[in-house]
């Protein structure tokens, strides 16, 4: 199928290495030939974006990692609402921390929630809920978390990692007319992270 596409393709135009790597990746998901497909034209496109006149195997591993960022993406799109909130303000947190962190406490994204949700007039779950929506979403690839020891007796954090640039997970939510509205709420949910933040680091 993907040496019938070829034929969109100019004579010579795609690196011998091209075809058999857009068939290993579309493989990698059960052999989703539209995804095989979708690569190729996005690798062409990437190429012509570049101003190449062929197509490279740089350009199938740059057009796999886009199709991966649009998957989480999508995914983020179809959750619930409170899945939603809770990953809005992890990403909130990471996006308006002064240093921007690798590595956010979810004590700090808790209190965010917490006051994101008393923005939009939504219902506020447990601490214990909210960590149980965000870290389920490390399944399907969108962060990582782990828990870090404070030392002897003196208990364990939990912390969180976004796999994608939290600005775009946090317009992806806005997208949503729930969330639309926070967009003009920019300044002071920076501020509250930033006191979250200092408040846990001083503790901490």
């Amino acid at each position: 199928m993907l040496h019938n596409r070829q034929d969109a393709f100019k004579p010579d135009s795609l690196a011998d290495d091209v075809v058999p790597l857009v068939a290993a990746f579309g493989s990698q998901t059960h052999g989703d030939a539209r995804k095989a497909i979708d690569l190729l034209r996005w690798a062409g496109e990437l190429a012509e974006r570049h101003g190449a006149d062929t197509v490279t195997e740089s350009d199938v591993r740059e057009a796999q990692e886009k199709y991966t960022e649009n998957r989480k993406l999508r995914h983020i799109s179809g959750i619930s609402t409170q899945k939603k909130l809770s990953i809005y303000a992890v990403a909130a947190t990471a996006n308006y921390a002064r240093e921007h962190p690798e590595w956010i406490p979810a004590g700090p994204a808790f209190k965010t929630y917490q006051f994101i949700a008393d923005t939009m007039d939504a219902d506020q779950y447990s601490r214990e809920t909210f960590v149980n929506h965000v870290t389920e979403q490390s399944t399907y690839g969108v962060l990582d978390f782990e828990r870090r020891g404070k030392g002897r007796g003196r208990g364990v954090h939990m912390y969180f990692s976004l796999s994608e640039d939290p600005e775009t997970i946090m317009e992806t939510i806005r997208e949503d007319s729930r969330f639309e509205d926070l967009a003009h709420e920019e300044a002071t949910i920076s501020a509250v992270v930033r006191e979250r933040l200092k408040q846990f680091r001083s503790k901490n």
